[in-house]
């Protein structure tokens, strides 16, 4: 590379050589023609001398700064890598290779850690507190000895099958508010239409079709003892409300036409389905809700298997 260099340096320094000779010569052709005319300087022969003058003396510059250039790298080739070039904004500067760090640009993240989260000692502390507190922690449940709080009054007031009680895995034992017994038939849930329909009744119709259907199970069923009071503060509901305004026939019929809606519903699903009807005063709804637990905690419960 620095043979290159130096042979086109050489070719400069030629070029350079004739266009100075060509300067002088028609230098001195112009004098001599000024001699033999007479004539003062000519404005546009200067012009051109100067023009002339100007592109050599630049490219003198130019090649003095390369000459330069090559005059320090080979200086610093001669020492072998004991001094190193550094550009400090235009200048270049030779410095000592101890001063040299080359330009590199930090990285914005945090350094590595390394080695420094590595632990050279286990720390057993808290695996000893945790395996102490497993011996002495003991998990206190009646299950599946006891029943749960859902499966009072099965199978009839009952709440809907526990589905991890089914695979047994139901940790929750007495506090569980589903039920945990066998159910032969799975609980019927509402369509969207069907649910809709009732919800757009007014509560005076809702709880004449509630009303039937539980009467027909009571008696069915023989549980006139275990729900009578229930049964009193449906009539006396729907009493009152019949008194503050008398429905029509065409509500009636209406309630007739959505009479079958809740076919297939047990006791305590029935009683789930009324608490969630939005038209039901809140009020109501929790006096039915008190009296049916009582009555579920009154009535004979077969054991679990």
């Amino acid at each position: 590379m620095l043979c290159c260099q130096a042979h086109e340096n050489g070719c400069r320094a030629k070029q350079d050589k004739e266009l100075r000779e060509e300067v002088a010569q028609r230098r001195a052709s112009l004098k001599k023609h000024k001699e033999e005319t007479g004539e003062g300087e000519d404005s546009s022969g200067g012009g051109d001398e100067h023009c002339l003058c100007t592109g050599s003396l630049f490219r003198l510059s130019a090649l003095g700064f390369a000459l330069a250039l090559l005059c320090v790298l080979a200086a610093v080739l001669a020492r072998g890598r004991s001094k190193y070039i550094l550009c400090r904004k235009t200048f270049l500067e030779v410095v000592p290779s101890s001063c040299w760090f080359p330009t590199v640009r930090r990285s914005k993240s945090c350094t590595a850690l390394g080695d420094c989260l590595v632990e050279t000692v286990a720390d057993t502390r808290a695996d000893d507190l945790l395996r102490r507190l497993a011996c002495s922690f003991a998990w206190e449940s009646d299950w599946p000895e006891g029943i749960s709080s859902g499966s009072l009054g099965h199978p009839f007031l009952c709440k809907a099958p526990c589905i991890r009680a089914v695979h047994g895995t139901c940790m929750k034992g007495p506090r569980c508010e589903f039920c945990h017994l066998e159910h032969n038939h799975p609980k019927r849930k509402l369509r969207r239409q069907e649910r809709q329909r009732l919800e757009e009744m007014p509560e005076l119709l809702v709880l004449l079709i509630l009303h039937w259907h539980i009467q027909r199970h009571v008696t069915n069923l023989r549980l006139e003892d275990d729900l009578q009071l229930v049964l009193a503060v449906l009539e006396r509901r729907v009493k009152l409300l019949r008194e503050a305004r008398r429905p029509t026939h065409a509500e009636l019929r209406w309630a007739m036409e959505n009479l079958w809606t809740l076919r297939g519903f047990s006791l305590g699903r029935l009683f789930d389905a009324f608490q969630l009807w939005p038209q039901v005063d809140s009020d109501f709804k929790r006096e039915v809700k008190f009296l049916v637990d009582s009555a579920r905690k009154g009535m004979a419960t077969p054991r679990a298997a």
